[in-house]
């Protein structure tokens, strides 16, 4: 019984969402923005979601500009250059 009750108090608080899923929403999304982190998953609208996007993929539409911000953490960062580079779609300044 006493976990029950446990139970339902953690179902009724109002947690704030997860920090790099809240910053991408506020971004404009996933399809604006770049995530390049070890994540295989999303949480989206209260459920975990599959991510269908490789970051080598998510790397490539940021050197074209297709999405105009990166978030790389330190475990995808590993031989990743964001840099504007000769030969990419796109030599604007770069966002991350």
């Amino acid at each position: 019984v006493k976990i029950n009750n446990y139970i339902s108090s953690i179902k009724e608080l109002k947690l704030p969402g997860n920090a790099l899923d809240t910053l991408i929403e506020r971004l404009g999304g996933p399809s604006k923005v770049a995530e390049m982190t070890g994540r295989s998953k999303r949480f989206v609208n209260g459920a975990y979601v599959l991510r269908k996007v490789s970051n080598i993929d998510e790397r490539a539409e940021f050197q074209k500009s297709a999405k105009c911000v990166g978030i790389i953490s330190q475990a995808a960062s590993s031989g990743i250059s964001l840099h504007a580079e000769r030969g990419t779609k796109s030599e604007k300044r770069r966002r991350v």
